[in-house]
């Protein structure tokens, strides 16, 4: 049986804590596949590794901003 290949393509979801000093950590990731047409996103659940990389890190704002990235995803499709 041959498998057909299908596209995808992703991005990577990352908190920015500094720009200028270019720190940040990956909070989740996007992808968007062709076949079937789906939209799938996936974040994390566990901010103890942002509170401990970066001290003064909101986190209720980056979880806030997560859940609206997975709201927006249901929307879409």
């Amino acid at each position: 049986m041959k498998m057909k290949r299908s596209g995808y393509t992703y991005s990577v979801l990352r908190y920015v804590h500094d720009a200028v000093a270019g720190e940040f950590l990956n909070v989740g990731v996007v992808l968007l596949s062709s076949a079937p047409r789906q939209l799938r996103v996936r974040t994390t659940n566990s901010f103890m590794r942002l509170q401990l990389a970066f001290p003064g890190c909101d986190t209720k704002a980056v979880k806030w901003r997560l859940a609206s990235i997975e709201r927006a995803r249901t929307r879409a499709f």
